[in-house]
């Protein structure tokens, strides 16, 4: 526990966040989505398609659709998914190779 008073003396000498933080660069446009961006050159075309397919059945799954079909999307999103994954896993280890 801290009294008022400390409390106080405190709020005095201390630097407010706000002044901490130099905030965005006024000469540089801040971009959340940038489609000429080099990222989608770097992964492989088949982990971008089914990235769209992972997606389309996260889609999917928000609507109300029979259960079969749910359980479909939801097996073939997940096992996409973890191929997206290991596809990017696989694409560290064989550029840590390259480096050495």
């Amino acid at each position: 526990m801290i009294s008022v008073d400390q409390t106080r003396s405190l709020n005095d000498s201390a630097v407010s966040v706000e002044k901490l933080n130099p905030g965005p660069q006024e000469d540089r446009p801040l971009r959340l989505f940038d489609p000429r961006s080099y990222w989608p050159f770097c992964i492989e075309p088949l982990a971008l398609q089914t990235c769209a397919v992972v997606i389309t059945c996260a889609a999917l799954l928000t609507f109300d659709v029979p259960t079969g079909w749910r359980w479909a999307a939801g097996i073939v999103g997940f096992l996409g998914a973890c191929a997206v994954g290991g596809v990017a896993l696989n694409e560290d280890r064989y550029a840590k190779r390259a480096a050495a």
